[in-house]
């Protein structure tokens, strides 16, 4: 038997809770009420907000970045290092051009007309010339050794004591210097990047520094094609094929191929949502009213992203359907529990409290719960899980708040229009097809609640069972993840990101004919010393072992 303490104790404890109820059941009342009076203003503003937010959405995908290093942290070494390249060359990508065609004599001629034309391209024997310091040093070396010469025959002189020292300079290892830079371009002695039968030939143009943004290298791409087409290729010969390849083309299919995919992506889940919505709610106005609370939410969580993140990367761009799929259950419960007390009879007022009151305190948490598992993503360093979490976060706290403020008040102007008390099925011909072929076909399997009914049965006859199956099958898949564990199945293969269409018939695939035409990688693995002697050093280090190596070495130059 309790003690009077301890009934007093319990007494106590109850009166707390339900005083905590009724006073989380005074503010959603509270807010209930605010809605079923503005619910017009409610909707103008929601109205606002989506507009905005669906601009800057559209603003925020246009600055997609694809590119690999937008995944990475902006502190570690190889970025850094990246930026310190980009700084010191004038440039770090190149649209290839390839020219492919049986009249040598026409394709040359095109090659050098392009080649004109694209005046604001760097020239294309730049490692031929000689250096700015070279050039000086020769021009120092002539003044002096003229002054030299004079004062060697000068018979004044003859009487000075002080002699003048012979000016010097090292030509043969200048000259050794530059042999090696014309060696890379001796198997092209015209003057033109081709193979050795002339039929494929490239033209490569520089973008100018580390080109910032997808726009940048849009427009190079359509100023190099808009020149091309102004020459007209075919005017040259009937056979001549005008391709494209390169790290600007890269960029531009791999763009492409992201929009498609998010394009085709959120379509489908929107679809898909909306049948499974209508299938389940048997009803078209209910629907449309949840779309639209979620269309806002996922309207202002990326117009917001817009100011907060700025861009999306290749990870963080897919980030639209994930909302959409997380941040429609809070609407879909509240609209549920709306639409159970309208069938039971309930009016529109008393539905919404009802609905708001039961469903608010529940989806908040599972909202909050989500959007913090989402936000714990922006502690780690790769800016691709950091949007991930930035946007994940806001999308779940302003899909909760569009589901109980825009789905509510569209409900009741449309409950006001059309009343949603009567639980009707559409007399649409593909759902009563199946509504016949189930009470046909599964009639004893869908009698009212029979899954659930069968579900809870179960659930309270076999806990015990029930808990020691999933804790033996947890275990089990626990155990075998650790034994099989291996670092493989860690992906580490960079071009399986790559678009598959590139690799097939794209620009990667394009990018055998200039290997095919240089018959080396012309883009270089750069070092980065921090010393000239080091530099120096490391130079000597590479020179020895290709050297050692000879014709099987790694090293091309």
């Amino acid at each position: 038997m309790p003690t009077q303490a301890s009934r007093s104790h319990l007494k106590t404890k109850y009166l707390k809770r339900q005083l905590k109820t009724c006073y989380i059941a005074n503010w959603v009342n509270f807010f209930s009420k605010l809605i079923l009076r503005h619910a017009g203003l409610i909707l103008f503003v929601g109205f606002l907000l989506t507009a905005t937010g669906a601009y800057y959405s559209v603003q925020l995908y246009k600055n997609l970045r694809t590119d690999i290093e937008e995944l990475l942290p902006t502190t570690v070494r190889s970025i850094l290092d990246l930026d310190e390249v980009t700084t010191r060359l004038e440039s770090v990508e190149n649209l290839a051009v390839l020219i492919f065609s049986n009249n040598t004599t026409a394709s040359k001629k095109f090659a050098t007309d392009l080649g004109e034309r694209l005046k604001k391209a760097p020239k294309k024997r730049r490692p031929l010339y000689m250096e700015l310091d070279d050039l000086v040093k020769i021009k120092d070396y002539i003044k002096n050794r003229i002054e030299y010469e004079r004062s060697l025959y000068n018979p004044l002189n003859i009487f000075t004591e002080d002699e003048l020292p012979e000016p010097y300079l090292d030509f043969r290892g200048m000259r050794k210097k530059y042999d090696k830079k014309v060696s890379a371009f001796s198997r092209f002695p015209d003057g033109y990047y081709a193979t050795p039968d002339e039929k494929k030939r490239v033209v490569l143009v520089y973008a100018p520094g580390k080109v910032s943004g997808y726009l940048s290298i849009q427009r190079l791409k359509n100023y190099v094609v808009d020149i091309i087409n102004e020459l007209n290729p075919k005017s040259y010969a009937p056979d001549i094929e005008i391709k494209y390849t390169g790290g600007v083309q890269n960029l531009i299919e791999e763009q492409a191929a992201l929009l498609k995919d998010l394009s085709v992506s959120t379509i489908i889940v929107i679809l898909l949502v909306t049948l499974a919505l209508f299938i389940f709610f048997k009803n078209i106005l209910a629907t449309i009213a949840l779309l639209l609370s979620l269309f806002m939410g996922v309207c202002v969580t990326f117009g917001v992203s817009y100011f907060w993140v700025g861009y999306l990367n290749a990870n963080s761009a897919f980030m639209g359907s994930i909302i959409i799929g997380n941040g429609i259950n809070f609407g879909i419960i509240y609209l549920a529990r709306y639409l159970e007390e309208r069938r039971k009879g309930k009016n529109i007022i008393r539905a919404t409290n009802i609905a708001m009151t039961h469903t608010s305190t529940a989806t908040w948490t599972a909202a909050l719960a989500a959007g913090l598992a989402y936000g714990s993503l922006v502690l780690t360093g790769f800016r691709g899980f950091q949007q991930f979490g930035h946007i994940g976060l806001m999308g779940m706290v302003f899909c909760w708040i569009s589901a109980f403020s825009i789905l509510p008040s569209c409900l009741v102007y449309f409950d006001k229009w059309f009343p949603m008390g009567e639980k009707k099925f559409p007399s649409l011909n593909v759902l009563s097809f199946f509504s016949y072929l189930k009470f046909f076909l599964f009639r004893p399997l869908w009698k009212k609640h029979f899954f659930s009914r069968t579900l809870a049965n179960l659930i309270n006859r076999f806990p015990s069972e029930l808990w020691a199956i999933t804790f033996i099958i947890t275990l089990l898949s626990a155990t075998q993840f650790v034994l099989h564990y291996q670092t493989s199945i860690i992906e580490t293969d960079l071009t399986k990101l790559r678009n598959k269409k590139s690799l097939e018939s794209g620009s990667a695939f394009l990018w055998k004919h200039v290997d095919e035409i240089f018959q080396r990688y012309i883009s270089p693995l750069i070092i980065l010393p921090k010393k000239q002697e080091d530099a120096l050093a490391i130079a000597e280090a590479l020179k020895e072992k290709k050297a050692r190596e000879g014709k099987t070495s790694s090293i091309a130059a």
